[in-house]
C-alpha cells in the first residue's frame, strides 16, 4: 500500500504558478532599441547645457559669508556683560 499526498487544490497556484506546464505566453512588445546620430546627441547636450547655465546665472549665489547665529548671541552676550560691568563702574565710582 502506498500513501499518494496530494496538494491542496487551494494552494496550487502557489505551489505550480498561475500556468500549466507547456504553456508558452509571448511578451506583449519587443523592444526596438532607437538610434540617434551623433549631431543630434550633440544640439541636445548645447542646448541642456545652455539652459542650465541660463537658469545658474539668474539666481542667486549662496550666502557663503553669513554668520552662525551662536557667535552672533555670544557677540551680543559679551556686549551686554561688557556695558553692565562699566555702568557699574561709572555709578560706584562716586
Amino acid at each position: 500500500m502506498e500513501i499518494v499526498v496530494k496538494p491542496n487544490e487551494a494552494n496550487k497556484p502557489m505551489h505550480y504558478g498561475p500556468y500549466t506546464a507547456g504553456n508558452i505566453i509571448p511578451p506583449d512588445y519587443c523592444y526596438e532599441p532607437r538610434l540617434f546620430s551623433h549631431y543630434k546627441s550633440t544640439l541636445d547636450y548645447n542646448e541642456m547645457d545652455r539652459d542650465i547655465y541660463q537658469a545658474k546665472d539668474k539666481s542667486k549665489p549662496a550666502d557663503r559669508k553669513k554668520t552662525p547665529k551662536s557667535v552672533w548671541c555670544g557677540l551680543i552676550l559679551a556686549g551686554v556683560t561688557a556695558a553692565i560691568f562699566l555702568i557699574k563702574k561709572f555709578i560706584f565710582k562716586k
